[in-house]
Protein backbone atom coordinates (compact mmCIF):
# COMPACT_ATOMS: atom_id res chain seq x y z
CA UNK A 1 0.00 0.00 0.00
CA UNK A 2 3.17 2.42 0.49
CA UNK A 3 2.90 4.81 -2.28
CA UNK A 4 6.63 6.48 -3.38
CA UNK A 5 7.44 9.72 -2.44
CA UNK A 6 7.92 12.49 -4.79
CA UNK A 7 11.93 13.11 -5.29
CA UNK A 8 12.94 16.86 -5.16
CA UNK A 9 10.90 17.03 -2.59
CA UNK A 10 7.77 20.04 -1.71
CA UNK A 11 9.10 21.87 -4.50
CA UNK A 12 8.39 19.09 -7.29
CA UNK A 13 5.06 18.25 -5.94
CA UNK A 14 3.78 21.97 -6.26
CA UNK A 15 5.89 22.32 -9.72
CA UNK A 16 4.68 19.20 -10.91
CA UNK A 17 0.83 19.77 -10.36
CA UNK A 18 0.58 17.05 -7.63
CA UNK A 19 -0.29 19.30 -4.93
CA UNK A 20 -3.63 18.21 -3.67
CA UNK A 21 -3.97 21.62 -1.54
CA UNK A 22 -4.42 20.01 2.07
CA UNK A 23 -2.75 22.59 3.40
CA UNK A 24 -0.76 20.62 6.06
CA UNK A 25 2.40 21.83 4.35
CA UNK A 26 1.37 25.96 5.23
CA UNK A 27 1.53 24.95 9.46
CA UNK A 28 5.34 23.83 8.90
CA UNK A 29 6.00 26.96 6.95
CA UNK A 30 4.24 30.34 7.01
CA UNK A 31 6.44 31.04 3.39
CA UNK A 32 3.32 28.37 2.11
CA UNK A 33 -0.02 29.74 1.55
CA UNK A 34 -3.27 27.68 0.22
CA UNK A 35 -4.92 29.24 -2.81
CA UNK A 36 -7.61 28.21 -5.30
CA UNK A 37 -5.91 27.86 -9.32
CA UNK A 38 -7.95 28.40 -12.07
CA UNK A 39 -9.53 25.50 -11.89
CA UNK A 40 -11.08 25.57 -8.61
CA UNK A 41 -8.72 23.33 -6.70
CA UNK A 42 -6.29 24.04 -4.06
CA UNK A 43 -2.66 24.44 -4.74
CA UNK A 44 0.36 25.09 -2.19
CA UNK A 45 1.80 28.69 -3.09
CA UNK A 46 4.95 29.99 -1.90
CA UNK A 47 4.17 33.49 -0.86
CA UNK A 48 7.43 35.39 0.64
CA UNK A 49 10.46 34.05 -0.90
CA UNK A 50 11.80 31.21 -2.86
CA UNK A 51 12.78 29.31 -0.40
CA UNK A 52 10.77 26.08 1.21
CA UNK A 53 11.64 25.21 4.52
CA UNK A 54 12.55 21.50 4.87
CA UNK A 55 10.20 20.79 7.29
CA UNK A 56 7.57 21.38 4.66
CA UNK A 57 8.95 18.63 2.52
CA UNK A 58 8.31 16.32 5.56
CA UNK A 59 4.94 17.09 6.62
CA UNK A 60 3.69 17.12 2.86
CA UNK A 61 1.78 13.25 2.18
CA UNK A 62 3.79 13.01 -1.46
CA UNK A 63 6.95 14.47 -0.22
CA UNK A 64 7.86 12.60 2.63
CA UNK A 65 10.39 9.97 3.00
CA UNK A 66 7.60 8.18 5.16
CA UNK A 67 5.22 6.18 3.68
CA UNK A 68 1.85 5.01 4.73
CA UNK A 69 3.37 1.25 6.11
CA UNK A 70 5.90 3.17 8.19
CA UNK A 71 3.71 5.20 9.64
CA UNK A 72 1.02 2.13 10.27
CA UNK A 73 4.26 0.45 11.73
CA UNK A 74 4.12 2.71 14.22
CA UNK A 75 1.19 3.42 15.49
CA UNK A 76 -0.07 0.05 14.98
CA UNK A 77 2.88 -2.96 14.54
CA UNK A 78 3.01 -4.33 17.54
CA UNK A 79 -0.55 -5.73 18.15
CA UNK A 80 -2.01 -6.25 14.43
CA UNK A 81 -1.60 -8.01 11.35
CA UNK A 82 -0.11 -6.67 8.16
CA UNK A 83 -1.02 -7.12 4.78
CA UNK A 84 1.05 -5.59 1.98
CA UNK A 85 -1.95 -5.00 -0.02
CA UNK A 86 -4.02 -3.23 2.73
CA UNK A 87 -1.34 -2.30 5.80
CA UNK A 88 -1.21 -2.63 9.25
CA UNK A 89 -4.81 -4.22 10.71
CA UNK A 90 -6.74 -6.08 13.79
CA UNK A 91 -9.71 -7.24 11.80
CA UNK A 92 -11.73 -6.71 9.01
CA UNK A 93 -15.46 -6.21 9.01
CA UNK A 94 -18.44 -5.20 7.18
CA UNK A 95 -21.29 -3.61 8.61
CA UNK A 96 -23.86 -0.84 9.55
CA UNK A 97 -25.24 0.82 12.01
CA UNK A 98 -28.88 -0.47 13.25
CA UNK A 99 -30.11 2.48 15.85
CA UNK A 100 -31.12 5.87 14.86
CA UNK A 101 -30.83 7.79 11.78
CA UNK A 102 -27.28 7.09 11.24
CA UNK A 103 -27.31 4.72 8.22
CA UNK A 104 -29.72 6.63 6.45
CA UNK A 105 -28.39 10.04 7.35
CA UNK A 106 -24.27 9.02 7.29
CA UNK A 107 -22.10 7.61 4.11
CA UNK A 108 -21.33 3.80 4.14
CA UNK A 109 -23.49 2.21 6.74
CA UNK A 110 -23.41 5.45 8.85
CA UNK A 111 -20.09 3.90 10.96
CA UNK A 112 -17.97 6.62 11.31
CA UNK A 113 -20.85 9.26 12.74
CA UNK A 114 -21.70 6.67 15.14
CA UNK A 115 -18.34 6.20 16.57
CA UNK A 116 -17.97 9.48 16.79
CA UNK A 117 -20.55 10.69 18.55
CA UNK A 118 -19.71 7.60 20.88
CA UNK A 119 -16.55 9.05 21.64
CA UNK A 120 -17.69 12.30 22.10
CA UNK A 121 -20.36 11.17 24.68
CA UNK A 122 -17.81 8.92 26.52
CA UNK A 123 -15.14 11.75 27.09
CA UNK A 124 -12.83 10.41 24.65
CA UNK A 125 -12.88 13.38 22.20
CA UNK A 126 -13.60 17.28 22.42
CA UNK A 127 -14.63 17.40 19.11
CA UNK A 128 -14.02 16.34 15.31
CA UNK A 129 -12.33 18.05 12.54
CA UNK A 130 -14.28 17.26 9.49
CA UNK A 131 -15.89 18.54 5.98
CA UNK A 132 -19.19 20.41 6.56
CA UNK A 133 -21.38 22.65 5.02
CA UNK A 134 -19.94 26.71 5.14
CA UNK A 135 -23.55 27.91 4.64
CA UNK A 136 -22.25 30.50 1.87
CA UNK A 137 -22.67 30.56 -2.25
CA UNK A 138 -19.66 29.89 -4.05
CA UNK A 139 -18.03 27.69 -2.20
CA UNK A 140 -19.96 25.00 -0.23
CA UNK A 141 -17.74 22.69 2.11
CA UNK A 142 -15.15 23.08 4.25
CA UNK A 143 -13.06 21.67 6.88
CA UNK A 144 -15.02 22.46 10.15
CA UNK A 145 -14.56 22.15 13.94
CA UNK A 146 -17.58 19.91 15.33
CA UNK A 147 -17.52 20.31 19.24
CA UNK A 148 -21.17 19.19 20.40
CA UNK A 149 -23.09 16.27 19.40
CA UNK A 150 -25.59 18.28 17.26
CA UNK A 151 -22.41 19.83 14.98
CA UNK A 152 -21.07 16.73 14.83
CA UNK A 153 -23.97 14.83 13.37
CA UNK A 154 -25.49 17.78 11.11
CA UNK A 155 -21.88 17.91 9.58
CA UNK A 156 -21.96 13.82 9.00
CA UNK A 157 -21.75 11.79 5.34
CA UNK A 158 -18.91 12.08 2.79
CA UNK A 159 -18.40 15.22 0.80
CA UNK A 160 -15.37 14.54 -2.27
CA UNK A 161 -15.30 18.43 -2.91
CA UNK A 162 -12.07 21.12 -2.81
CA UNK A 163 -10.90 21.46 0.54
CA UNK A 164 -8.30 22.42 2.62
CA UNK A 165 -7.50 22.10 6.44
CA UNK A 166 -5.25 24.76 7.31
CA UNK A 167 -7.63 27.04 8.80
CA UNK A 168 -8.67 24.09 11.01
CA UNK A 169 -5.12 23.17 11.89
CA UNK A 170 -4.30 26.71 13.32
CA UNK A 171 -7.53 26.89 15.46
CA UNK A 172 -6.80 23.30 16.78
CA UNK A 173 -3.16 24.55 17.91
CA UNK A 174 -4.35 27.46 19.92
CA UNK A 175 -6.77 24.71 22.26
CA UNK A 176 -6.01 22.67 24.55
CA UNK A 177 -8.28 19.92 23.08
CA UNK A 178 -8.33 16.47 21.59
CA UNK A 179 -10.22 15.65 18.14
CA UNK A 180 -10.73 12.93 16.01
CA UNK A 181 -9.76 13.51 12.59
CA UNK A 182 -11.98 12.18 9.35
CA UNK A 183 -10.64 12.86 5.69
CA UNK A 184 -9.57 11.25 2.77
CA UNK A 185 -6.07 8.85 2.93
CA UNK A 186 -3.29 11.38 1.80
CA UNK A 187 -4.89 14.03 4.35
CA UNK A 188 -5.18 11.66 7.19
CA UNK A 189 -1.29 10.79 6.47
CA UNK A 190 -0.39 14.67 6.19
CA UNK A 191 -1.72 15.49 9.69
CA UNK A 192 0.24 12.63 11.28
CA UNK A 193 3.00 13.61 9.74
CA UNK A 194 2.21 17.16 11.07
CA UNK A 195 1.46 15.84 14.33
CA UNK A 196 5.03 13.71 14.41
CA UNK A 197 6.50 17.29 13.64
CA UNK A 198 4.39 19.52 16.17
Amino acid sequence: MSLSSCKGGIESVIAGGYCVGCGACSIGDSNLAIRENGFGLYQAELIFSSRIDPVASNICPFSSEKNEDDLGGALYGNDSKFDARIGYYKDIYAGHVAEGQYRKDGSSGGLVSWVLTQLFAEGDIDGVIHVGSTGRRGELFEYRLSETLDEIVGNSKSRYYPVHMDDVLRQVKLRKKRYAFVGVPCFVKAVRLLAEHD
